[in-house]
């Protein structure tokens, strides 16, 4: 179980967010700067909020008393620029924190990456890092899963077979999920609860 309580101020308004979130897929939906990735950023820990509570199953990852640091938060993040590593190959990339080989290896038959694992990331198209830096976040089997537009360069067939793997691996591990998407439709097939956000502030 996810809970959330913070406030941060950031430059254009201040950021308010308080929800529960059992093991359910969350999507937030709204305009581009209206705060979903500062708020996936403060669950992260990238950004400190200036107060308030953040726990992950009874484990405090914020609150008055100090921050959890990232690398121990054990949380999957695909990045709206994916962050993958220039320096490593597809195949490095994805074993970067990966718990179980054949996981993995199937994600990467079912999102069509296998044959880029030899190539470094300047190689291959924005919708081939958006797969792999997808199968990277899945293959760290994460205690929560946030993901920000993680479908949004693939084509339809491909997003259909991503949509329906982060079904199955949901009802698998039963995690809390945050997904940030643009997509009306996207958000009615995968949410469980979606919330709007407009100026910092949550809308159901």
């Amino acid at each position: 179980m996810l809970q959330v309580d913070i406030n941060k101020r950031l430059f254009h308004f201040e950021l308010e967010a308080k929800f529960v979130l059992q093991s359910q897929i969350m999507v937030l939906v709204g305009k581009s700067g209206s705060g979903k990735t500062s708020l996936l950023n403060c669950i992260a820990g990238i950004i400190q909020p200036d107060s308030g509570n953040i726990l992950l199953n009874e484990q405090t990852f914020f609150s008055s008393a100090g921050s959890l640091p990232i690398q121990r938060r054990k949380i999957g993040y695909l990045f709206q620029d994916y962050a993958l590593f220039p320096h490593m190959t597809v195949g490095k990339n994805i074993i970067y924190g990966m718990k179980d080989e054949k996981l993995t290896r199937r994600l990467m038959k079912e999102l069509q990456i296998e044959h880029l694992e030899e190539y470094y990331p300047h190689e291959i198209s924005g919708g081939e890092k958006q797969r792999v830096a997808l199968v990277r976040a899945l293959a760290t089997e994460p205690r929560l899963l946030m993901l920000d537009e993680p479908f949004a360069a693939l084509d339809d067939d491909t997003r259909d077979l991503a949509h329906q793997q982060l079904l199955e691996l949901h009802t698998q591990w039963k995690i809390p999920i945050i997904l940030v998407t643009h997509s009306k439709r996207e958000a009615e097939k995968l949410g469980d609860v979606i919330y709007t956000m407009e100026d910092g502030k949550l809308v159901i």
